[in-house]
């Protein structure tokens, strides 16, 4: 695993797998000596190397990414008072750079994060927020492209309350699901709305309970429901809690998880894993700053740390509007090589994770890796052989999803020595079988 030390501030927001097995990730830059964000665009292989990287000129920032058919990127930006959709090419060359706005009339995402997502038509949806000028009037934002960044249609979501959209994803009936925040001054809740293929209002819902909640990532189930992660605040505990919800396609409450840690722990992003179960990244809103992943079974159960909740879900009345919108096609000066070194860092910190792993109880059998992390072989040996049921141990290897990476190992034997072959640096797990039952699981470091 990689991490990046960078020389100014920056913020990463977005990341997605590209063909090559490597990453391209979005963020923002902060300079604080001359107060201005700028949004970048960093690719790198599957090892973590840099291959190249841009950085867009003027103030912007909730930068996102994704995946295009042709092998390029489509990154959204908040820009000032509008949103921009810049077109990229696989080397990072821009193609096309559209804005989208009325400053004349309304802001949108201004200074908060908003979302891109491809959809099934090859074209894109985009959520933030809009706001009248000289006003604290914040609304939902929903805005469709074709693939070339032609509106098809935009809606705005209102209150009068403060809402704004943080995840917007395409559901399994060709709708849109929205997830984000609403609040007034005695109250913060996540705030849930589901419209059709055209952006026509279906349900619109609101967390419940005396505990403040945000909204802020979202995915489809493959059996038709929608998971979203936000934060919960106690704010009489002075602490902040990652927090898993899951609800059907018409909104109705299914489960909902926290996941308990000593500091605030933000949920950020979500998916579902091949196996069904869910991957959720996040960080922790204090000076560390630490980031961590949570692997869970498809019912959000992760093995340690995590409590139920009862969702408690209300409807939440919205008006429905079409803003009017310009969109414009926009030079904005691309720049390369800003300075990113990447380094291997000394620790990790994982807050919870099962990685495919089934639980088990702790201390059936101790064992020791050495050297661990270690960069080409390392030996597990079980201290305390005489308890087993000595016939056939099997030894496993996962990756941080819960994909079996190496070929299972089966000795008769209280050791095993661990060929790094072509594994690249990172985080990775084992399991210890004896007669099928797990005897000790553990983590492994490739550096």
């Amino acid at each position: 695993m990689q991490c990046e030390e960078l020389q100014k501030k920056k913020y990463f927001k977005s990341v997605q797998q590209t063909a090559d097995d490597g990453f391209i990730m979005t963020g923002y830059t902060v300079d604080t000596a001359n107060p201005k964000i700028n949004c970048f665009l960093l690719k790198i292989d599957s090892n973590g190397n840099v291959q190249w990287d841009k950085s867009f000129a003027g103030a912007g920032s909730g930068c996102s990414v994704v995946i295009t058919s042709d092998g390029g990127y489509m990154v959204s930006r908040q820009i000032y008072y509008e949103i921009s959709l810049i077109k990229m090419d696989g080397n990072g060359n821009v193609q096309w750079n559209k804005s989208f706005g009325n400053s004349s009339l309304f802001s949108l995402s201004l200074g908060w994060p908003n979302d891109l997502a491809k959809t099934k038509d090859g074209g894109f949806i985009i959520t933030g927020r809009i706001s009248l000028m000289n006003t604290w009037d914040m609304d939902v934002y929903l805005l469709k492209t074709d693939s070339i960044g032609n509106v098809l249609w935009n809606k705005s979501f209102s209150s009068q309350k403060y809402e704004r959209g943080a995840s917007v994803i395409e559901t399994y009936d060709g709708g849109y699901f929205i997830v984000g925040t609403v609040a007034d001054t005695s109250q913060v809740s996540a705030l849930l709305i589901k419209t059709d293929s055209d952006g026509n209002l279906q349900w619109s819902k609101m967390t419940g309970g005396t505990i403040s909640s945000h909204g802020w990532g979202a995915a489809p189930t493959s059996d038709s429901g929608i998971v979203f992660t936000g934060l919960l605040i106690d704010t009489l505990m002075n602490q902040g809690y990652g927090s898993l919800y899951k609800v059907d396609n018409n909104g109705s409450p299914l489960w909902a998880k926290d996941y308990r840690d000593s500091s605030f722990s933000l949920l950020s992003e979500i998916l579902e894993t091949q196996d069904g179960g869910l991957a959720m990244v996040g960080y922790k809103v204090d000076s560390t700053a630490k980031t961590f992943l949570i692997k869970t079974d498809k019912d959000g159960n992760s093995g340690c740390m995590e409590n139920n909740l009862s969702l408690q879900l209300a409807n939440y009345p919205l008006s429905v509007d079409t803003p009017l919108i310009v969109s414009t096609l926009i030079s904005d000066s691309v720049l390369s090589g800003f300075t990113i070194s990447v380094t291997l860092p000394k620790e990790d910190s994982i807050l919870c994770t099962t990685a495919g792993i089934q639980n088990h109880s702790e201390g059936i059998q101790q064992v020791s890796v050495y050297p661990n992390p270690f960069s080409e072989t390392a030996t597990l040996r079980i201290t305390n052989p005489s308890e087993l049921r000595m016939k056939e141990v099997e030894l496993t290897m996962y990756d941080m999803i819960g994909k079996q990476v190496h070929p299972s190992i089966i000795r008769n034997s209280d050791s095993f020595v661990i060929r790094r072959g072509n594994l690249p640096a990172g985080i990775y797990f084992y399991q210890l079988l004896n007669e099928n039952e797990i005897i000790a699981t553990g983590k492994l470091c490739i550096e």
